[in-house]
């Protein structure tokens, strides 16, 4: 009894598939279509990923003792773009979002001067120029502005000694320049300053520098990521 009634089921079947079959081959077209949409749209995803990868930056934050610099460099794939930048000045983060570019140099100097001493004057052991009276270390400062780029293997320093002052270092006992790197490096890892940088495309960024600097900082690039 079971099987005649499958048989009269498919053989019912059949017949309304043979009434319709202009029906069912314009929906067969149809889902054929869609399927070939789908597969198209996802292979073009996965080319884009798989571009973006190709040209993804990689930032690092630090102390670089060749030259005694906060540096960053880009050991990625790709161009790194500086999308912002902010600071911790006194008790106060500031970002390069709120500052025309004039102004942001005025404070970028300022987060400069006020982050020397950590940096050099209580990593560096007593010099020659230091006993002599002089109260400042020479430096240069190299301002980092929105739109800065790094190109892949390339390094900046933010701030390093100025040559003159870097040979004068390499003169003291290498024994005690080896404690100096150290302190320098943890000195260069603990500065207030965060840097969000992205890809040519801009669709992929990466944040660097101290976490606890403005713990704010981030949010728009979390969200946007």
């Amino acid at each position: 009894m079971l099987i005649k009634n499958i048989v009269r089921w498919v053989a019912r079947l059949f017949v309304w598939m043979g009434r319709n079959a202009a029906l069912l081959t314009a929906a067969s077209s149809m889902l054929i279509a869609a399927a070939s949409l789908y597969y198209a749209v996802d292979a073009q995803r996965t080319d884009r990923e798989y571009k973006e990868v190709a040209i993804q930056p990689r930032m690092w934050l630090g102390g670089d003792w060749e030259d005694l610099s906060l540096t960053y460099i880009n050991t990625g794939l790709g161009p790194a773009i500086i999308d912002s930048v902010v600071l911790k000045v006194g008790d106060k983060c500031k970002s390069t979002n709120d500052f025309e570019p004039d102004e942001w140099a005025e404070v970028f100097t300022d987060f400069v001067n006020e982050n020397l001493d950590e940096l050099y004057s209580k990593t560096l052991p007593p010099m020659p120029w230091v006993r002599g009276g002089k109260q400042k270390y020479n430096v240069q400062i190299n301002v980092l502005r929105v739109g800065d780029s790094v190109r892949p293997g390339d390094k900046k320093f933010i701030i390093r000694l100025d040559p003159g002052t870097l040979k004068e270092l390499v003169k003291i006992d290498s024994t005690e320049l080896l404690g100096a790197r150290q302190k320098f490096s943890a000195a260069a890892f603990k500065l207030p300053i965060r840097i969000v940088a992205c890809s040519a495309t801009g669709r992929t960024c990466g944040v660097i520098g101290r976490a606890a600097a403005c713990p704010g900082f981030g949010a728009e690039f979390e969200k946007r990521s």
